[in-house]
């Protein structure tokens, strides 16, 4: 399995190559953070993605999260 395909790559992913609403939707959904952000939360993002585990269960549930977002 390619690197970015692990499921701790996906927030790395999310940093530099998905557009600004998608990472203010991640920030919001996992921080319950909105725009603008400090540096605090950018020190937990970047502590988000150091630490997050390689399972997919976390990234199923922000999948849910994300989808349940998007249908309100």
């Amino acid at each position: 399995m390619t690197k970015w395909t692990n499921a701790n790559m996906y927030l790395c992913q999310a940093t530099g190559h998905i557009n600004i609403n998608t990472l203010d939707l991640f920030i919001y959904l996992l921080k319950g953070a909105t725009r603008p952000f400090d540096d605090s939360i950018w020190e937990w993002w970047r502590s988000q993605e150091k630490n997050t585990p390689t399972n997919l269960g976390w990234y199923i549930d922000l999948a849910i999260k994300t989808w349940n977002y998007r249908m309100k």
